[in-house]
């Protein structure tokens, strides 16, 4: 049964591209951080509108939009045609006038909608409606699918590509992007199969320096998603354009009106698209990104991305690596700011005023008493880090977006290993009390911190030397030279101290954990040696939003001098009694 499209231009199915073996856990990684990307490029397109409009662009292009779709009556023959098409086992059984009015809604309506100046607010939940719809007839295998693939595409691929407001743009892209022709298969191993034409779509957007940043890094994110599933069907010419592309983003400053934590983000983007297209005995690429993460000047998010990435590297880089022991003591000094800037953002906090206990509810006394001599099952098999981690669960994601910047973005469950394995470990038989937020978040931090150095050292990101070492060995490890690996074992050795420290659950208020902060701040020192430490001591701790100077270590207050009084002259005034001056005795 075929259904008319409507006014503008429709497609035929695109092409798949080629599919490469991908595990469950690298698809769930790759989904875990959607939302959080969405949240950012939509924030993105929201700022870029409200810019233009105040240095007064030439306004955004509007589809039009049916008053008769807006009528309660037709919108719901459009939602309800939408559901039918989404479910039906034959469309024989949709009919010809709902297949229309599905068309309306998919190709027509909500396309015009998230162009209106005031639909803004509805396009998080038109698209979610629209993804619903497209992903139930693609789970049911629906003969709907298809057609709904067609008119979203036809729909929404003007808005990506034309002026239209940016969130509605950001928006398009990202859908569009994730409007595979075949879905993921867990059970074969392999990835979801995308459209073949993501990448001649979206990368003149990418390459479009006039256009909004959130809609230049939506366009990357989709071809970043591309080329990592489908990595074997990307030949030249699109494969030189994207080595060129990515290589003179890596090597770039961040343009005006972008920020440095925003444009080391896209870095990472231009990181994995490289080492996808260049493979990992690439010895090239794996000096630029030893290069990048020892580099002082680097951004955190990328040097600590390329060090990561480091892991992926065969044996094939040995001979490249200039000096064992620099590269070594410049993850150790990156590691040791992460620590310091981490106590530099805890002290720039106010400290929350103790609440007074609250009276003992009067029935509280008249239940049972409790047996204390039998112990939960969370106390029996030992909480650990991971017990009280887990606790933030989602929550984590919304809430420490603001404190943790950009960084937190790259952070999903996948890369919690190190955090989970050491809690496991050391919980064991402990009974440790409720962490607040800040310790937690702080805690999760710097876990995947560590584990991305680990990742570039051993190849694992998993603490301490491995068990087993061959020629295939990647990471640095299996990098240098023979005689340089003891060093990277005594490096995995005094670190794997640091994290066994750093995921101790006594540390259960925030007064503990920056002590402990304070403690294993100077392992790193010793780890990284004086002459590094001096080096790093010479720049200034830096914290975003913040234009006082913070103290790295905890202050007491009684040590704090008072501000100086001054005389009429506006010089110090002296107390008359010039004893008091004295040191006391």
């Amino acid at each position: 049964m075929n259904y008319r499209n409507g006014s503008r231009t429709s497609i035929d199915q695109p092409t798949p591209a080629v599919a490469t073996e991908w595990s469950a856990k690298q698809v769930a990684q790759q989904r875990s951080v959607l939302a959080v990307l969405a949240t950012w490029f939509l924030a993105a397109g929201i700022v870029a509108l409200m810019a233009s409009s105040a240095l007064g662009q030439p306004p955004y292009k509007v589809l039009p939009l049916a008053p008769a779709f807006e009528e309660p009556a037709n919108f719901k023959k459009m939602e309800s045609a939408a559901k039918s098409i989404s479910s039906a086992r034959n469309l024989a059984d949709v009919g010809r006038e709902n297949g229309t009015w599905a068309m309306r809604y998919f190709q027509l309506y909500v396309p015009a909608k998230i162009t209106q100046p005031d639909g803004v607010t509805k396009i998080t939940e038109l698209m979610k409606n629209v993804r619903d719809r497209l992903n139930s007839a693609q789970r049911s295998n629906a003969p709907g699918a298809t057609f709904i693939n067609r008119w979203v595409y036809a729909g929404l691929l003007p808005i990506a590509k034309e002026n239209y407001q940016p969130a509605a743009r950001i928006n398009a892209i990202l859908f569009i992007s994730r409007m595979d022709t075949a879905p993921a298969n867990n059970a074969n191993r392999t990835p979801p199969v995308p459209l073949r034409t993501i990448p001649a779509e979206f990368i003149p957007i990418y390459q479009d320096k006039t256009a909004p940043d959130g809609v230049r890094a939506a366009a990357l994110h989709a071809v970043h998603r591309y080329v990592i599933y489908a990595a074997p069907s990307v030949v030249d010419p699109l494969r030189s354009t994207l080595v060129a592309e990515m290589k003179q983003l890596l090597d770039s400053d961040p343009p005006e009106g972008r920020s440095a934590d925003v444009h080391a983000y896209l870095q990472r983007f231009a990181v994995d698209i490289l080492a996808s297209l260049r493979g990992a005995t690439d010895a090239e690429l794996g000096k630029k990104l030893i290069s990048i993460s020892t580099e002082t000047k680097s951004h955190d998010l990328i040097a600590l991305h390329s060090a990561a990435r480091l892991g992926a590297m065969s044996a094939d880089l040995r001979g490249n690596v200039d000096s064992t022991s620099k590269v070594l003591d410049s993850w150790a000094i990156r590691a040791m700011r992460a620590f310091q800037y981490e106590i530099a953002r805890l002290n720039a906090f106010e400290r929350p005023k103790p609440v007074s206990r609250q009276p003992t509810a009067a029935d509280s006394m008249a239940s049972a008493k409790k047996d204390e001599t039998k112990k939960s099952p969370s106390a029996a098999m030992g909480r650990g880090a991971m017990g009280m981690d887990g606790e933030m669960g989602m929550d984590q994601m919304g809430s420490d977006m603001g404190e943790m910047g950009m960084d937190q973005m790259g952070m999903d469950m996948g890369d919690m290993g190190m955090e989970m394995e050491m809690g496991m470990g050391m919980g064991i038989g402990v009974q440790a009390n409720p962490q607040p937020p800040e310790v937690i978040a702080s805690r999760r931090k710097l876990n995947h911190v560590l584990q991305q150095l680990h990742k570039g050292v051993n190849g694992s990101g998993e603490p301490g030397v491995p068990r087993t070492l061959s020629e295939t060995s990647s990471g640095l490890l299996g990098a240098v030279e023979a005689e340089d690996q003891a060093l990277v074992k005594d490096w995995l050795s005094k670190m794997e101290a640091v994290i066994t420290a750093l995921n101790e659950p006594a540390h259960d208020t925030q007064e503990k954990w920056m002590e402990a902060l304070d403690v294993q701040v100077t392992m790193l020192e010793e780890i990284a040696g004086p002459e590094a430490v001096a080096v790093a001591a010479q720049e200034p701790i830096l914290l975003p939003g913040v234009s006082r100077v913070v103290a790295v270590k905890p202050v007491e207050k009684a040590l704090v001098p008072e501000e100086p009084v001054l005389d009429e002259a506006g010089g110090p005034k002296f107390p008359e009694n010039l004893d008091e001056l004295a040191p006391p005795e």
